[in-house]
């Protein structure tokens, strides 16, 4: 969806450039792996833990409950 336009964003063009980024490594990819890497990803984020975590905004906002 976003792949079209990942050119456009400077800092995304210079990532992929300095590694060499498949331009098309979303488009080509086959059902199989998407799904194998989408599933990785969300194990990735269950795995996050937020409370050990140090609240980077805390110093910037006041929380209310």
């Amino acid at each position: 969806q976003y792949e079209e336009y990942r050119h456009l964003d400077p800092t995304t063009a210079e990532y992929d450039r300095l590694t060499g980024r498949n331009p098309r490594y979303w488009i080509d990819m086959d059902d199989a792996t998407f799904k194998k890497i989408v599933n990785d990803m969300h194990q990735r984020v269950e795995d996050i833990d937020t409370f050990e975590r140090p609240n980077l905004m805390a110093g910037y906002v006041t929380y209310v409950d």
